[in-house]
């Protein structure tokens, strides 16, 4: 199985330098190309609109092609604020 892993922070980090660079359909590719997605430390960092909208867009094409595992140190009531937080969906 092919997996790649990323902390979410680092994840909308390259996402961001990625589209600023021209070069986001690029890394959206080799992500998509896993068949395991692992993004690790949900809600330790707040995540701007731009992030939020680039994370849903990994997340959304995700959806029935790819295994997505999602993790985080929040106890589960904090999960809702964290949604909010990042603005979850992107509006």
């Amino acid at each position: 199985m092919t997996v790649k892993f990323y902390t979410v922070a680092v994840l909308v980090m390259r996402l961001g330098e990625a589209k600023r660079a021209g070069t986001l359909e690029r890394l959206l590719g080799e992500i998509q190309r896993k068949q395991l997605l692992i993004l690790n430390e949900w809600g330790y960092i707040p995540v701007d609109k731009e992030g939020s909208q680039l994370l849903f867009r990994v997340i959304a094409d995700s959806y029935e092609s790819r295994s997505l595992i999602i993790t985080t140190n929040l106890e589960f009531s904090k999960c809702g604020s964290v949604l909010l937080m990042t603005r979850w969906p992107p509006r």
